[in-house]
C-alpha cells in the first residue's frame, strides 16, 4: 500500500500538534498541498490553545460579552451597550419590544420605585432607571446572570439607585419583607412554558412588598396562560410580539 501516514489523533505521541509535529519527520514523503493543510491545521489549534489560556486567565471577561443588539432605548443612558451571556442562560427582551413597552407604560415608569424579577441582563430595570425610576430592585437565581446584572449596573453607573438579590423566585420571595417603599412596577420575565407565573405572583402577594394599584409587566409564551385564580390581579392589556405575549397587570388591593 506504499508509505501510510500514521494516525496523529491516536499518537502517543506527546508533542503531536506542536512545532515538533512528527509529519515534519515524513514530510519529503508528502505533497506540498497536504503539507499547507497541515500547517493551516497547526496554526488554528495553536490560535485556538491560545484563546483558551487567555479566557483561564480572565474567565469574567469570557463569560460577559457587550450584545451588539442590546442598548438602552430611551431617557438619559439612551444608547447605551449592555454586557450580555452568549448562549441560552438568557434570553434578553429586545430593543423593539422593550420600547414598546415602555411606551406603553409611559408615565407610570417616572418615580416609580421597580422590582426586576427572573432580571436577565437587567435590561428592563436599567431602562426603567434610565427614563426616571426611582429605585430598581434586580432578582434572579443564576450566579451568571447576577454577574453580568451587576457589571452592567456599574457600567451605567447606577450602583446607588440599584439593588442586586440572588434569589429562588419559584420557591418564594420572602428576601423582599424588608425592602421599602413597596413596589408599584413590577417585570416578570420568567423562561417560557415552565409554569413559573403563578408562583412568582403568589409569593410576592405574600412577600407584602406591593404598593397599592401596582402594575405588572409580563412576557411570557401565548401558551401559558396568565392565572385565573389569583383574584387580586386584573388582566388590564395583552400585546403580541411575535412568540412573545406581553401582559399588563393592576394588582387591586
Amino acid at each position: 500500500m506504499g508509505n501510510q501516514i500514521p494516525n496523529l489523533v491516536n499518537s502517543n505521541t506527546p508533542h503531536a500538534f506542536t512545532s515538533a509535529h512528527p509529519l515534519r519527520l515524513i514530510k519529503g514523503k508528502l505533497s506540498l498541498k497536504t503539507l499547507r493543510h497541515l500547517n493551516n491545521f497547526d496554526i488554528l489549534v495553536g490560535r485556538h490553545l491560545n484563546s483558551l489560556k487567555k479566557c483561564h486567565k480572565n474567565k469574567k471577561a469570557c463569560m460577559h460579552r457587550k450584545d451588539n443588539g442590546l442598548r438602552i432605548i430611551g431617557g438619559d443612558l439612551k444608547g447605551k451597550k449592555l454586557y450580555s451571556i452568549p448562549g441560552t442562560t438568557i434570553r434578553p427582551t429586545a430593543d423593539r419590544l422593550r420600547e414598546s413597552i415602555f411606551n406603553i407604560l409611559s408615565f407610570r415608569v417616572q418615580d416609580a420605585v421597580v422590582l426586576d424579577l427572573f432580571a436577565g441582563t437587567g435590561a428592563l430595570g436599567i431602562e426603567a432607571l434610565s427614563r426616571g425610576a426611582e429605585s430598581v430592585v434586580f432578582v434572579d437565581n443564576n450566579k451568571g446572570v447576577i454577574s453580568v446584572i451587576d457589571r452592567n449596573v456599574r457600567a451605567c453607573s447606577l450602583g446607588n439607585r440599584a439593588k442586586i438579590i440572588k434569589w429562588d423566585i419559584k420557591k418564594n420571595l420572602n428576601c423582599l419583607k424588608s425592602i421599602r417603599p413597596a413596589f408599584n412596577l413590577v417585570f416578570l420575565d420568567p423562561p417560557y412554558n415552565q409554569s413559573m407565573v403563578k408562583p412568582a405572583l403568589s409569593n410576592l402577594e405574600q412577600s407584602r412588598s406591593l404598593g397599592k394599584e401596582a402594575c405588572f409587566v409580563i412576557e411570557h409564551s401565548p401558551l401559558e396562560k396568565i392565572p385565573k385564580d389569583l383574584s387580586n390581579f386584573e388582566v388590564t392589556d395583552q400585546r403580541r410580539y411575535g412568540k412573545t405575549l406581553v401582559s399588563f397587570l393592576n394588582y387591586m388591593v
